[in-house]
């Protein structure tokens, strides 16, 4: 299988085509994986932070927080165009994010403190 090479794109125009090549060779997987890096970071460090500042931590706050911060940038994502392609994130997996997010959300909303 012969993947493209990163001399076929325009890598002057801008940080969109690097990204663009990186999630072609890997089938379009590294973008969504990055959402989940972020995802984990903000939940799992905000859960982290609030136990050590304040004795006890609120998990379903963190998710909240985590995912409309996923949401953000997998929009964010979803504008970008290199080509006139919309390269690093596919409509299904915004939809996702944002399903996810809304889950996330309600959690938070019906969770006891």
């Amino acid at each position: 299988m012969a993947y493209p090479l990163l001399t076929s794109y325009n890598v002057t125009v801008g940080l969109e085509a690097p990204l663009c090549y990186v999630n072609s060779v890997t089938g379009g997987m590294f973008m969504p994986l990055i959402l989940v890096g972020i995802w984990v970071i903000f939940a799992v460090g905000g859960y982290f932070m609030q136990r050590n500042m304040l004795g006890k931590g609120d998990f379903p706050q963190t998710t909240a927080v985590a995912g409309f911060v996923c949401s953000v940038f997998a929009i964010l994502m979803r504008i970008v165009e290199y080509d006139g392609v919309h390269c690093l994130i596919d409509p299904t997996t915004l939809s996702v994010v944002l399903f996810v997010t809304g889950i996330s959300i309600l959690f938070f909303l019906f969770s006891r403190d």
